[in-house]
């Protein structure tokens, strides 16, 4: 009996394997099937483009044939060409000759130019015009005004005897001449560095020396400023300029005018503080105020008090000639002053402080 259940058993696990079996063959079979009804559907439409492109290459065939045909009728209505002889690039323009062309362009041109010319001086000849002598204008005022043109009516007068030349030479031109009201508002309008710059060009210093300067040269302790120029001179520094030095921090090696950015100063750049301050103090005529026109007060200053030019030298520098002339216009008539009796103060340190 147990034989039987055993056996039993067997069969019933071989018919449940066999209905697995037969159970994954039937989705296996589905499967497949779904896979060859994909195949044929993308079969069917491989033969439909195979057919497309067979149908294109006949049609393109039969272009290339038709178009071998106009070629060829073309070919044959064209004329025979011989070659007798390659090309080959030339060595030189044979025509048109631009050298020759050229040439004979400018001289036309300079034949027809001298005969203009010759009809223009042949009808509309002028008048010769009188004689002209150069007169000095003399200095009035705050400036110096130039030379100017006199026209005479009777003939030149003859040259003057030795070889002398018989036009007075032309002095230099001065710059515009401010006023001590003038550089009190300029100084009271002026941020502090541009102070230094105008006090250093108050003491005779021209902008290039000023630019130059560094604090090497300065001696606070002494009260006096050493400048490299020509002559190399030692000046006193006035009460004004101390006190705005003195409030710096001195830098040794370093220039005592920078510009704004904290980069070297030109001469460009210090007429600009220049201009800005004069314009922001209202004075009339910025454009003018400049460098030139600071250190020319300075100069008017000391020759109106009667200043040997010897001893201006020691506090500017030297001047040239045409320069020294249009100064000693301004010097007032009588003896000289040394520089011990001259006041070298233009503007005081308490009437800079007072604005």
């Amino acid at each position: 009996r147990e034989a039987e259940q055993a056996a039993l058993a067997e069969a019933r696990e071989a018919a449940a394997s066999a209905r697995e079996t037969a159970e994954r063959l039937r989705r296996q079979a589905a499967a497949d099937q779904q896979e060859v009804q994909r195949f044929t559907a993308r079969f069917n439409e491989y033969k439909a483009l195979q057919d497309g492109l067979s149908e294109l290459q006949t049609l393109q065939r039969a272009a290339a044939q038709r178009a071998t045909l106009l070629q060829a009728s073309e070919q044959s209505r064209m004329p025979a060409v011989q070659l007798l002889e390659p090309a080959v690039a030339p060595g030189e323009v044979w025509r048109p000759r631009y050298a020759r062309d050229a040439a004979i362009a400018l001289g036309a041109a300079f034949v027809l130019g001298l005969l203009a010319m010759w009809f223009v001086e042949l009808f509309n000849r002028q008048p010769a015009p009188p004689p002209t002598l150069v007169v000095a204008q003399p200095i009035g005022g705050s400036g110096y005004r130039g030379p100017q043109q006199a026209t005479l009516a009777q003939p030149a007068a003859p040259a003057l005897a030795g070889g002398a030349p018989a036009l007075l030479e032309a002095q230099a031109d001065l710059p515009r001449e401010l006023a001590r009201d003038e550089l009190l508002a300029l100084l009271h309008g002026a941020s502090e560095e541009v102070r230094v710059a105008i006090l250093l060009l108050l003491h005779g210093l021209s902008r290039e020396e000023a630019i130059a300067l560094d604090w090497n040269a300065v001696a606070l302790d002494r009260r006096q400023l050493r400048i490299e120029g020509d002559p190399p001179r030692t000046l006193a520094l006035q009460d004004a300029l101390a006190a705005r030095l003195a409030r710096c921090a001195p830098r040794p090696g370093e220039p005592v005018l920078t510009a704004p950015g904290g980069g070297p100063l030109d001469g460009a750049a210090l007429d600009a503080e220049l201009l800005c301050a004069a314009h922001d103090a209202g004075l009339e005529d910025p454009a003018g105020i400049d460098a030139a026109a600071l250190r020319h007060a300075y100069l008017a200053f000391l020759v109106r008090q009667g200043i040997r030019f010897a001893d201006l030298a020691q506090l500017v520098g030297r001047l040239p000639a045409d320069e020294m002339g249009a100064y000693s216009r301004l010097a007032p008539s009588g003896p000289r002053l040394s520089l011990e009796a001259i006041r070298l103060e233009l503007v005081g340190a308490a009437e800079l402080d007072a604005g």
